[in-house]
Protein backbone atom coordinates (compact mmCIF):
# COMPACT_ATOMS: atom_id res chain seq x y z
CA UNK A 1 0.00 0.00 0.00
CA UNK A 2 1.42 3.41 -0.85
CA UNK A 3 1.87 6.01 1.94
CA UNK A 4 -0.62 8.34 0.22
CA UNK A 5 -3.46 5.85 0.56
CA UNK A 6 -2.65 4.70 4.10
CA UNK A 7 -5.00 6.18 6.63
CA UNK A 8 -4.03 7.30 10.12
CA UNK A 9 -6.16 4.45 11.48
CA UNK A 10 -4.20 1.92 9.42
CA UNK A 11 -0.82 3.25 10.57
CA UNK A 12 -1.87 3.13 14.20
CA UNK A 13 -3.04 -0.48 13.86
CA UNK A 14 0.08 -1.41 11.90
CA UNK A 15 2.36 -0.46 14.80
CA UNK A 16 0.27 -2.53 17.21
CA UNK A 17 -0.31 -5.58 15.02
CA UNK A 18 1.11 -7.96 17.63
CA UNK A 19 -1.66 -7.07 20.09
CA UNK A 20 -5.06 -8.59 19.23
CA UNK A 21 -8.06 -6.29 19.43
CA UNK A 22 -10.95 -7.04 21.76
CA UNK A 23 -13.21 -8.04 18.87
CA UNK A 24 -10.79 -10.78 17.64
CA UNK A 25 -11.46 -14.25 18.98
CA UNK A 26 -7.86 -15.39 18.61
CA UNK A 27 -5.09 -15.83 16.10
CA UNK A 28 -7.05 -18.35 14.05
CA UNK A 29 -10.18 -16.18 13.78
CA UNK A 30 -9.19 -14.62 10.47
CA UNK A 31 -7.31 -16.02 7.50
CA UNK A 32 -3.62 -15.09 7.08
CA UNK A 33 -3.55 -12.18 4.60
CA UNK A 34 -6.78 -10.51 5.67
CA UNK A 35 -5.82 -9.93 9.34
CA UNK A 36 -4.17 -6.54 8.72
CA UNK A 37 -6.58 -5.41 6.00
CA UNK A 38 -9.59 -5.99 8.25
CA UNK A 39 -8.54 -2.90 10.23
CA UNK A 40 -8.55 -0.54 7.26
CA UNK A 41 -11.57 1.72 6.97
CA UNK A 42 -13.68 0.85 3.96
CA UNK A 43 -15.19 3.28 1.50
CA UNK A 44 -18.01 5.43 2.78
CA UNK A 45 -21.35 3.67 2.34
CA UNK A 46 -23.64 5.02 -0.33
CA UNK A 47 -26.72 6.82 0.98
CA UNK A 48 -29.80 4.58 0.92
CA UNK A 49 -31.62 6.93 -1.45
CA UNK A 50 -30.33 9.63 -3.78
CA UNK A 51 -30.23 12.97 -2.05
CA UNK A 52 -33.54 14.65 -2.73
CA UNK A 53 -34.00 18.38 -2.80
CA UNK A 54 -36.61 19.98 -0.60
CA UNK A 55 -36.91 23.10 -2.79
CA UNK A 56 -39.38 22.89 -5.69
CA UNK A 57 -39.15 26.04 -7.85
CA UNK A 58 -42.07 26.36 -10.28
CA UNK A 59 -39.57 27.34 -12.99
CA UNK A 60 -38.16 23.80 -12.78
CA UNK A 61 -41.61 22.44 -13.61
CA UNK A 62 -42.03 24.42 -16.83
CA UNK A 63 -43.36 27.76 -15.60
CA UNK A 64 -42.34 30.74 -17.76
CA UNK A 65 -42.99 33.56 -15.30
CA UNK A 66 -43.54 36.02 -18.16
CA UNK A 67 -47.02 37.15 -17.02
CA UNK A 68 -48.53 35.94 -20.32
CA UNK A 69 -48.08 32.16 -20.42
CA UNK A 70 -50.36 30.01 -18.27
CA UNK A 71 -48.19 28.68 -15.44
CA UNK A 72 -51.00 26.83 -13.66
CA UNK A 73 -49.89 23.31 -14.67
CA UNK A 74 -46.31 24.00 -13.57
CA UNK A 75 -47.50 25.24 -10.18
CA UNK A 76 -49.72 22.18 -9.66
CA UNK A 77 -46.86 19.85 -10.71
CA UNK A 78 -44.43 21.54 -8.29
CA UNK A 79 -47.04 21.33 -5.52
CA UNK A 80 -47.70 17.63 -6.13
CA UNK A 81 -43.97 16.80 -6.17
CA UNK A 82 -43.28 18.82 -3.01
CA UNK A 83 -46.27 17.25 -1.31
CA UNK A 84 -44.41 13.91 -1.23
CA UNK A 85 -41.37 15.30 0.63
CA UNK A 86 -41.29 16.19 4.33
CA UNK A 87 -40.32 19.84 4.90
CA UNK A 88 -40.51 20.74 1.20
CA UNK A 89 -40.88 24.27 -0.15
CA UNK A 90 -42.75 25.23 -3.32
CA UNK A 91 -40.92 28.33 -4.49
CA UNK A 92 -42.43 31.19 -6.51
CA UNK A 93 -39.18 33.10 -7.21
CA UNK A 94 -38.90 36.88 -7.20
CA UNK A 95 -38.51 38.82 -10.43
CA UNK A 96 -41.19 36.83 -12.27
CA UNK A 97 -44.93 37.17 -12.91
CA UNK A 98 -46.82 33.88 -12.98
CA UNK A 99 -50.25 33.76 -14.64
CA UNK A 100 -52.31 31.24 -12.67
CA UNK A 101 -55.81 30.08 -13.56
CA UNK A 102 -58.17 29.16 -10.70
CA UNK A 103 -56.66 26.04 -9.12
CA UNK A 104 -56.90 24.20 -5.81
CA UNK A 105 -53.73 23.20 -3.96
CA UNK A 106 -54.88 20.48 -1.58
CA UNK A 107 -52.47 19.79 1.25
CA UNK A 108 -54.53 17.19 3.09
CA UNK A 109 -52.43 14.27 1.82
CA UNK A 110 -49.08 16.04 1.96
CA UNK A 111 -46.09 15.28 4.13
CA UNK A 112 -45.67 17.57 7.17
CA UNK A 113 -44.14 21.05 7.08
CA UNK A 114 -44.90 21.93 3.45
CA UNK A 115 -44.12 25.60 2.72
CA UNK A 116 -45.58 27.69 -0.12
CA UNK A 117 -43.07 30.53 -0.53
CA UNK A 118 -44.27 33.41 -2.74
CA UNK A 119 -41.51 35.88 -3.55
CA UNK A 120 -42.65 36.62 -7.10
CA UNK A 121 -46.04 37.81 -8.41
CA UNK A 122 -49.08 35.61 -8.95
CA UNK A 123 -51.45 37.02 -11.55
CA UNK A 124 -55.10 36.11 -11.99
CA UNK A 125 -56.46 35.94 -15.53
CA UNK A 126 -58.26 39.11 -16.66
Amino acid sequence: MSPKSTSVEARKNHTKKNKPHKHHQGKGATSGNNTHNSHLPGPAPAPPHPQQSTIFPVLSFGAKGDGVSDDSKALVAAWEAACRVKGATVEIPSGFKFLIQPITLDGSGCMPDLVFQIDGTLLAPS
